[in-house]
């Protein structure tokens, strides 16, 4: 579960969690933090693997706004009869569902939409190193 405010771009280097836990998004990733009313930053990353990667950060993040509607977003992927991926969302507060929906990377908005593309693409380098 990614925090809601979490906009991924690039992968991490996950060699720095040995083991590696399950991530989220899959792959741990950089980016920048959409809470701050002052603007977008990019967080240190000891912040985006704690926090950003890993969502509910209410209380423990100081840019977390106290009057968020969601703590954090949650991704699955299954396939269509196609074989074509389909990826759905859960956007929790509490560890309660209170939106969920199949992912559409044209209607979803920031940061939605780049979590749901950062899922997509590990997802599919997973897939490819699985069927290897």
């Amino acid at each position: 579960m990614a925090c809601p405010f979490f906009l991924p771009h690039h992968r991490l280097d996950s060699e720095a969690w040995n083991p590696a836990p399950r991530l989220p998004l899959v792959d741990a990733w950089s980016g920048t933090c959409c809470a701050p009313p002052a603007g977008p930053f990019e967080p240190r990353e000891d912040v985006l693997r704690e926090l950003c990667n890993m969502g509910y950060a209410r209380g423990r993040c100081r840019y977390f706004p106290a009057d968020a509607i969601a703590d954090a977003v949650r991704f699955s992927a299954s396939e269509n009869s196609a074989g074509d991926p389909r990826i759905l969302f859960v956007i929790e507060k509490n560890h309660v569902p209170i939106q969920h929906g199949e992912f559409d990377s044209n209607t979803a908005a920031l940061p939605l939409a780049a979590q749901g593309r950062a899922f997509l693409d590990s997802h599919a380098r997973l897939r490819a190193i699985s069927v290897r």
